[in-house]
């Protein structure tokens, strides 16, 4: 006689041809397939020359979208984030001595998006000089930063010179002046530059 297996048991087959069923469990296609949404792309300068090392920030616009803050350091010139929620974010690339790019993306779970970044070079302005007193705490070092406000993004840096003072000359209204401490890697702003280039 003729079996066929039936999830757990066995019944007789009435003919000679027998039906196999196979109960499988598959992973859910959201968790396993189309989950997370990714975003790749190119980060160049004005002349479509691939900067070699920045970052790419990945940072939800609702905070009650689950999405969290991504970032990834770029070598290269190429980036994927490939690990987003749904959600709509702002995707920001940075990369010293550049001024940031900024786009806006809406991501469903399994879009897979290009959005390429160009950074521009700083406008050369009229010499900054800053006398600063960095604090000579542990972890504190002597070069001082600086941050786009928008962005977040670090945009120029000095070290002091001969006379223990700064001096930048790429800059614009409303950078801010920062120092960093090396051991936590972070930025403590202490200055915004108000005069215009």
């Amino acid at each position: 006689m003729n079996y066929a297996f039936i999830r757990k048991g066995f019944w007789r087959c009435r003919y000679g041809v027998a039906t196999l069923w196979f109960s499988i469990s598959l992973p859910s296609l959201t968790t396993a397939q189309g989950g997370f949404a990714k975003v790749s792309g190119k980060i160049t300068d004005v002349q479509n020359i691939k900067v070699a090392a920045a970052s790419v920030y990945a940072k939800p616009t609702d905070s009650k979208s689950g999405g969290k803050n991504r970032v990834t350091h770029v070598q290269g010139g190429q980036y994927l984030i490939d690990d987003l929620v749904q959600g709509k974010y702002n995707l920001v690339a940075c990369g010293l001595p550049y001024r940031p790019d900024s786009h806006t993306v809406n991501l469903k779970p399994g879009d897979v998006k290009t959005q390429d970044f160009i950074l521009r070079e700083p406008h050369h302005a009229p010499r900054i000089t800053l006398n600063i007193e960095v604090a000579r705490e542990a972890g504190i070092d002597e070069i001082v930063y600086l941050k786009d406000p928008t962005s977040g993004c670090l945009v120029a840096q000095a070290p002091p010179d001969e006379k223990g003072e700064y001096q930048f000359t790429t800059w614009q209204t409303g950078d801010q002046v920062c120092v960093r401490n090396t051991k936590t890697e972070d930025y403590t702003c202490v200055l915004t530059l108000t005069t215009s280039p």
